[in-house]
């Protein structure tokens, strides 16, 4: 009746930026009996929040990633499938014409029950109680952390655009204040400016 985690940690080669990584984890032999089998089994992930969705697709369209713990990834776009296509590097991308179509498109990856991770973090109370209402096979957890932890872990290539970003803001703040001092009105005008605006 016991529970045990095994948390593996795991470095990808350089290059390896695009590409799908799958982890896979199966249980080949006991040396005692298993009093709850049925609590073998790892979820599977569906990433819904554009931001996630961007930083593993490469697309910001509306869709789903659903992520097996075996297996390929495939994105469920409901809009527009052609420029997902077109944007992302995921090998399997298919169209989800309704959200009353992604239970039996589950089903039919034989992924019909058991454990489902979704952003919890950031996805809103009305979609969460949608999905529990439109998957009732499932139970759904929060996969937020390991998003997090991915997202967290920088590739060279994002490293070099965190640099090249902070090069094009160095420098900003002082030049503001030249220009400033060298136009004192300047700033009550813009202030005015955004002011009559707000007014308007």
């Amino acid at each position: 009746g016991q529970a045990a985690t095994l948390n593996i940690s795991a470095t990808v080669d350089v290059g390896s930026n695009g590409s799908t990584i799958v982890n896979a984890a199966a249980i080949t032999g006991l040396d005692q009996t298993d009093s709850i089998p049925a609590n073998n089994a790892d979820w599977v992930n569906i990433v819904v929040q554009s931001a996630d969705l961007y930083y593993l697709t490469g697309t910001t369209q509306n869709a789903h990633l659903v992520v097996p713990s075996a297996g390929e990834p495939v994105m469920l776009v409901r809009r527009t499938l052609e420029r997902a296509q077109a944007e992302s590097p995921v090998r399997r991308i298919e169209q989800l014409s309704s959200l009353s179509e992604l239970a039996g498109v589950l089903a039919a990856a034989g992924l019909g029950d058991g454990k489902l991770g979704f952003e919890l973090d950031v996805l809103p109370a009305a979609r969460y109680l949608d999905y529990v209402r439109r998957l009732p096979n499932h139970q759904l957890v929060d996969c937020s952390d390991l998003i997090r932890s991915i997202r967290a872990v920088k590739s060279p290539w994002e490293l070099e655009r965190v640099r090249e970003a902070a090069a094009m803001i160095s420098g900003v703040d002082e030049r503001m204040r030249e220009v400033i001092r060298s136009h004192p009105g300047l700033l009550w005008k813009a202030l005015n400016v955004r002011e009559h605006r707000k007014k308007g």
